[in-house]
């Protein structure tokens, strides 16, 4: 059996995030430009899971929070993913799998990205499966 934590979300900053000033005018809102550090906290890198024994539950934290306009993207084996946690049945193959955590501004250019491997087997009569 196994336990998973809730899945953390991240609500989105106020409208605005930050005032900036122009002389003889009003003042006019700008995106902060931040840099994310994310953690991949799970899968754990080089993890080994075995097809047809659950999921691989899944847990990334960015720091500090989304501003507005950008965006965390997640991308399994290089197609976007979403999810809390990766099913082991027959729509994973067996082999190595890369799940990549990136956060994209308004326009679409990465921000910050971290990936981590992780590798899925599958039962054969010589390693079966667990009861």
């Amino acid at each position: 059996k196994v336990e998973t934590r809730p899945v953390m979300t991240i609500p989105a900053p106020p409208k605005g995030a930050v005032q900036g000033g122009q002389a003889g005018g009003a003042p006019t809102k700008k995106l902060a430009v931040k840099e994310y550090v994310i953690t991949l906290q799970n899968p754990a890198p080089e993890a080994v899971f075995r097809r047809g024994e659950g999921e691989v539950p899944v847990a990334i934290s960015v720091s500090p929070s989304l501003v507005d306009g950008h965006r965390l993207e997640m991308l399994l084996d290089g197609k976007e993913w979403s999810g809390s946690s990766i099913p082991l049945d027959d729509t994973i193959d067996r082999g190595a799998h890369t799940l990549t955590a990136q956060v994209l501004d308004a326009k679409g250019n990465v921000l910050s990205a971290t990936s981590v491997t992780f590798h899925v087997q599958q039962p054969s009569v010589l390693a079966p499966a667990a009861p």
